[in-house]
C-alpha cells in the first residue's frame, strides 16, 4: 500500500490533463479511481487502495438514509482514470467544475490518497481555519491517544 506525501502545483491543460509526481506514480502504478472529496477538492486512490473504500461503503447500513445518500453522491462521481505516457490523468468536465479547476492544479498527498485542488480554494481553506495547526495538532494527537488508551482497557 502506498502513502502519499508532498505538494506538487501542476497546469491544467486544455484538455483537464494534469501530471501526476513521479514519486506518486512510482509509488502505485498508472491506475487510480478519482472521487469527488470534501472542501471542494478531488480524491485520487491508487486501485488496490480504492478497494478498501469500497469494502468500506459496502460496509455502511443500508437502512440508514444519510448512507445511502453519501454512498449514491459519491458513487456518481466515481471514474477511473489512467496516467498516460506523459504522466498525467485527465479530470472529466464534471470533476474540474466541482473543483473549480482551471489553469492550475495543487496536488497534494494525503497518506493513502492524493487530493487534488484549485490552489486559490486550498489557501483559503488553510487560512480560514479557526485554530492555528498547533493546537489542531495537540487535539487530533489527544484524541488518537483516548481512542487507543480506551481500545486497550
Amino acid at each position: 500500500m502506498a502513502s502519499y506525501y508532498g505538494s506538487y502545483l501542476h497546469t491544467l491543460d486544455t484538455k483537464g490533463r494534469v501530471s501526476i509526481p513521479s514519486e506518486m506514480r512510482k509509488a502505485s502504478g498508472d491506475v487510480f479511481v478519482l472521487t469527488r472529496g470534501f472542501e471542494e477538492c478531488l480524491n485520487l486512490y491508487p486501485a488496490d487502495e480504492w478497494e478498501f473504500v469500497e469494502r468500506e461503503l459496502k460496509s455502511l447500513r443500508t437502512t440508514s438514509r444519510e448512507a445511502r445518500y453519501y454512498v449514491r453522491r459519491m458513487m456518481s462521481t466515481v471514474k477511473r482514470v489512467v496516467v498516460d505516457g506523459h504522466g498525467r490523468i485527465t479530470i472529466p468536465p464534471w470533476h474540474r467544475e466541482f473543483a473549480g479547476l482551471g489553469g492550475e492544479a495543487l496536488v497534494n498527498g494525503v497518506l493513502e490518497h492524493i487530493e487534488i485542488w484549485n490552489p486559490e480554494k486550498y489557501e483559503n481553506y488553510s487560512e480560514g481555519y479557526d485554530e492555528s495547526y498547533e493546537d489542531v495538532a495537540e487535539t487530533v494527537w489527544k484524541h488518537a491517544k483516548d481512542k487507543a488508551g480506551a481500545a486497550e482497557e
